[in-house]
């Protein structure tokens, strides 16, 4: 049985015991979301993109953003993606070359990043279909939202995340030197930076579970 006295020690301690599960929650969900999903490296990017299957423009910077259909990190970087673009403000190829496991799921492609993405690129034919992500793997990557852009004779100048956190829009480096990279036509060489999305095979795996 209760004491009185216990009883209200108890309503106390719950207040403080439910304070602390919200800061611990609100803790490790801002982990989460500041931590990238990859860190590129400039020796793990194509030298050219000549050299491996990916679409690119006809004598103009083409800019390629990899995806997986249901990561939820990816539909902000669509958006960057979309603002980045829209701010170059100049002839730019856009594609897309999203995953597809060796068995494709029912309703794999019928999802709304998909179709952000087809839009974005101006139609289904500048949006590729990666199986088993064997393009995704020649270029290097891992996460989902990754961008990278390429110079008219195919040299990339930009390896990266388009978005400061996972799922979160506004201001950022990465997008700023993407930007950089499309518009100047002067830069040669090559910048990366973090990544923020879910891990491209890692939810093939859970998917296959």
């Amino acid at each position: 049985m209760i004491t009185p006295a216990a009883s209200k020690l108890i309503r106390i301690a719950l207040p403080f015991a439910w304070a602390t599960s919200v800061v611990v929650g609100l803790i490790v969900l801002i982990d989460y979301s500041s931590a990238p999903g990859d860190m590129p490296q400039s020796r793990n990017a194509p030298s050219s993109a000549k050299a491996i299957a990916l679409p690119l423009g006809n004598n103009q910077s083409t800019a390629v953003m990899f995806l997986h259909p249901q990561c939820p990190c990816s539909i902000s970087s669509v958006r960057e993606f979309g603002r980045l673009i829209s701010r170059a403000q100049d002839d730019t190829a856009v594609r897309f070359v999203i995953y597809q496991p060796e068995e494709e799921h029912p309703g794999w492609r019928d999802t709304e990043l998909v179709r952000m993405a087809t839009e974005l690129a101006g139609g289904t034919e500048n949006v590729l279909f990666d199986r088993g992500g064997k393009t995704a793997r020649e270029c290097g990557v891992n996460v989902s939202g990754h961008l990278m852009v390429f110079s008219p004779d195919g040299a990339c100048r930009y390896s990266g995340g388009t978005t400061l956190s996972r799922g979160h829009e506004g201001d950022n480096a990465g997008a700023n030197q993407a930007f950089s990279a499309l518009t100047n036509e002067d830069q040669d060489f090559l910048q990366c930076s973090p990544v923020y999305g879910c891990q491209l095979f890692a939810l093939e795996a859970k998917n296959a579970e």
